[in-house]
């Protein structure tokens, strides 16, 4: 399950590994080993626990090197959703 850590941000230690999302202008953007997925809300409201239900998938896009921390992988994931990233 999803937990919110605040700021629109969501973190999942699942069976595969760690998720970290962010939500910003209506679109989740998820880390994940080395990563970063974009989806597309439906609409602005969502269950917290399970944000992306029904939301779509819009691509992934590469970090590189792959983060090895938290800040790390936070701040891969804040570089993704900068104005100008794919």
């Amino acid at each position: 399950m999803w937990i919110p850590v605040g700021d629109n941000r969501w973190d999942w230690d699942a069976d595969d590994g760690r998720h970290l999302m962010v939500l910003v202008n209506g679109d989740f953007r998820e880390y994940f080993e080395g990563y970063v997925y974009w989806y597309r809300a439906p609409s602005g409201e969502f269950d917290a626990n399970w944000p992306l239900t029904d939301a779509r998938y819009f691509g992934t896009t590469g970090t590189d090197p792959v983060p090895e921390s938290d800040d790390e992988a936070w701040s891969a994931l804040a570089d993704a959703v900068r104005p100008g990233a794919s």
